[in-house]
């Protein structure tokens, strides 16, 4: 009897024992999430891409993490920051084609959870230092009532680096002969105005605002950091011996810049060191990436990527991006897969233990990323919609990229010391195997030696079982090559690959008459997408469409719009597809009442 009681007695001790060892298991600790978001950094002005770009840490988290070579951001600030923040294209809530000014009556819409406010929910801390940049006009836009705990930096878009004043030029009334400036000071700790800052370098204060932090809190409490960097925007200003490792660069903005870009690794070297010596580094995910493509004007360089900030080239599409963590199971890699900025909103849900977001853009790219799977998590995105002023629209499907519209000043940038490129030159700028590998559905894992594959008849198959239901729109119009998979050069070797049958001709022209009259389209500037029923109106009605494969050219040289009228088509239907969600973009004239001399002389919330 005796033997029995003591028997029973450890049954709950081995209860507990159990429960300890397989509930630890069950419920790993959610890792720290870090999200660091460079201002305004081109293509060619990180290490990876570039070897003059002295960025030592970066080039290390980013080595040892995964490089995600097709990472796409807005070609604009405010854009891509309310997609990072609520998943969400900007032109479905308005927020597409420009930023948000300082007299701006407007913010990232409120009806949207976003995504500081949904981690709150799973028990993280936020904290938010850095640039903002998505309305202030009221205090229920700012960073502290919409999810961060604590918010320390700015509100505007760009300002002076030291003193951290913002000028800000607008028209003034009618009668006036000239246009009015303001200028106010720019930084907050939490809602407080925060002279102390004035005279401090913005990267280095950043830095060690973000050293105070962890060194105040316990990493056994799961956090959530967003640091949008200054940097590198303009106005071009960095510390004299950062610019000066750069002697060799003769053009003063490009050499300013690079000192720039040096100055901000500076300062991420700083928190990744932080990081490590409290505890946070061994449970955390870094996800780095530039809100768009540089802006060549103020020494950026996107080499050899077309076009720049404000584009949809992908020079002004195409970030610098990489993602770094000690739980990765293939660090050292190089990723082709597609990303899109609207995406790290659900992957961190994921990573917290969260359950898939209902209703956003964005996808989870976690196992996508992490796993040398035959499974992809994106292969469409849209890179932008914008009725404004004419049509401005752009999407991407497999390795195809439509472009409809005026998509911005098209030129291609060589570096400063390049004086005059040669054809050679130019083919043996895209021949790296790993920043240019010809398939997007694929990840090259250098450790493990792995790669996964899809061809382009995949991406025909896929097509054909999206618009079963719209083939009708394309009956008689073309009659397509059966060779679904070309090379770039047979391509330029092969423009009858598709041709338009001859009794077509005269009724295209007949149409396109009729479809000026019916949507009075007498300039580009007038035309919509929206005007139109069918792909068909669309094409005969001239508007100027561009198709580019950025797998096999990546810089755009090859417009294949009159080769490849098949996959023109489908794009053009997908982007029919999304007309249903356009919100047109958000425009309102400037308010007086945000001058900063209503408010001590700082640019301040209260006025919308």
């Amino acid at each position: 009897m005796a033997s029995r009681r003591i028997r029973c007695s450890w049954l709950p001790v081995l209860a507990l024992l159990l429960e300890l060892v397989f509930g630890a298991q069950k419920a790993p600790k959610p890792p720290h999430l870090i999200l660091i978001v460079a201002d305004d950094l081109g293509w060619n002005d990180v290490s990876w891409h570039n070897p003059e770009v002295i960025s030592p840490h970066l080039g290390k988290l980013a080595s040892e993490g995964i490089i995600l070579n097709q990472s796409y951001v807005q070609p604009i600030c405010s854009p891509t920051r309310s997609a990072l923040m609520a998943s969400r294209y900007p032109f479905t809530i308005g927020r597409q084609g420009d930023v948000i000014y300082p007299m701006d009556p407007t913010g990232l819409t409120l009806n949207y959870t976003i995504l500081p406010q949904e981690l709150k929910k799973r028990g993280y801390d936020t904290h938010a230092v850095g640039k903002w940049h998505l309305g202030f006009c009221k205090w229920e836009y700012t960073p502290t009532q919409r999810g961060f705990d604590s918010f320390y930096g700015y509100y505007t878009g760009s300002e002076n680096y030291y003193t951290h004043y913002r000028n800000y030029s607008y028209a003034g009334k009618h009668t006036e002969a000239v246009d009015r400036r303001e200028s106010g000071y720019d930084f907050r700790s939490n809602t407080s105005v925060n002279w102390s800052a004035q005279g401090q370098y913005s990267a280095f204060l950043f830095a060690d605002r973000v050293d105070g932090l962890l060194r105040s809190r316990s990493p056994g409490t799961p956090l959530f950091l967003y640091m949008p960097f200054q940097s590198v925007h303009a106005p071009l200003q960095v510390p004299r011996n950062y610019s000066d490792l750069y002697k060799n660069i003769s053009d003063v903005n490009r050499r300013t810049y690079l000192g720039m870009v040096t100055a901000m690794d500076e300062a991420v070297g700083r928190i990744v060191t932080s990081l490590k010596e409290t505890g946070h580094y061994d449970n955390s995910v870094i996800v780095f990436t530039t809100d768009n493509g540089g802006p060549t004007i103020s020494g950026s360089n996107n080499w050899p990527l077309r076009g720049n900030k404000t584009t949809l080239w992908e020079g002004g599409t195409r970030g610098a991006a990489f993602i770094h963590s000690p739980i990765l199971s293939y660090p050292g890699s190089v990723s082709n897969r597609l990303v899109h900025v609207t995406d790290w909103y659900p992957t961190f849900m994921h990573l917290a233990g969260m359950s898939d977001p209902q209703g956003i853009d964005g996808l989870n790219q976690w196992e996508a990323l992490n796993n040398a799977s035959l499974s992809d998590a994106r292969d469409f995105f849209v890179y932008d919609l914008d009725e404004t002023n004419g049509i401005r629209a752009a999407v991407r499907w497999g390795r195809y990229k439509l472009i409809v519209g005026d998509p911005g000043p098209s030129s291609w940038s060589p570096p400063t010391h390049i004086q005059e490129v040669t054809p050679a030159q130019e083919e043996a700028k895209t021949t790296n195997e790993e920043l240019h590998a010809n398939s997007i559905f694929s990840t090259t894992f250098r450790k493990a030696g792995k790669r996964t594959k899809r061809t382009d008849a995949a991406f025909m198959r896929m097509a054909v079982e999206y618009f079963t239901d719209r083939l009708m729109d394309m009956k008689d119009i073309l009659k397509p090559s059966s060779r679904l998979t070309e090379s770039r050069a047979s391509n330029e070797n092969r423009r009858d690959a598709t041709h338009v049958s001859g009794d077509r001709v005269q009724k295209d022209k007949v149409l396109q008459e009729e479809l000026k009259r019916r949507y009075r389209l007498s300039s580009g500037a007038n035309l919509r997408l929206s005007d139109f029923k069918t792909v068909q109106d669309i094409v005969v009605a001239n508007v100027t469409m561009q198709l580019y494969d950025v797998l096999d050219d990546p810089d755009e040289r090859l417009d294949l719009a009159k080769v490849r009228t098949d996959v023109v088509h489908l794009l053009l239907a997908r982007l029919q597809d999304e007309l249903p969600r356009y919100h047109p973009r958000e425009v309102y004239p400037d308010a007086i009442l945000a001058a900063p001399d209503n408010y001590g002389g700082t640019w301040s919330p209260g006025w919308c």
